[in-house]
């Protein structure tokens, strides 16, 4: 298990996928949730993060609905793609925001087997 903290999100990763926990500001309030993926590495080492499960608190949400609202409403950097359609979270990996001299692919996700590869080097 590994547990990071990222501003008001903290990622858990487990045998059965990457969780991650946070609280989101929602029609002028402040609801906890939760999310599972499931994380696969697909050509040239970039991310698809799968959503499984969405809860709010205690209620589960439909996913594709709050893909949606995220996609619409929240400023996602560029490196991050949601296709609510297609129930997927798109990372790629090309984009990420590491200047002009480092980049990173994926190249094994492997949560049973607590493996989780990535390769960096220069552009």
């Amino acid at each position: 298990m590994k547990i990071e903290k990222i501003k008001n999100l903290t990622v858990d990763v487990e045998n059965d996928g990457i969780y991650l926990y946070g609280n989101q500001k929602v029609f002028g309030s402040n609801i906890n949730f939760g999310l599972l993926t499931k994380a696969q590495v697909i050509k040239n080492g970039n991310l698809l993060l799968k959503p499984r499960k969405l809860v709010a608190g205690s209620l589960p949400l439909p996913i594709p609905i709050v893909l949606s609202y995220v996609k619409a409403t929240e400023n996602i950097p560029a490196f991050i793609k949601i296709d609510p359609k297609r129930n997927e979270i798109f990372v790629d990996m090309n984009e990420l925001p590491t200047g002009r001299i480092f980049a990173f692919k994926a190249e094994e996700i492997n949560l049973k087997q607590d493996r989780i590869i990535f390769r960096g080097g220069l552009k």
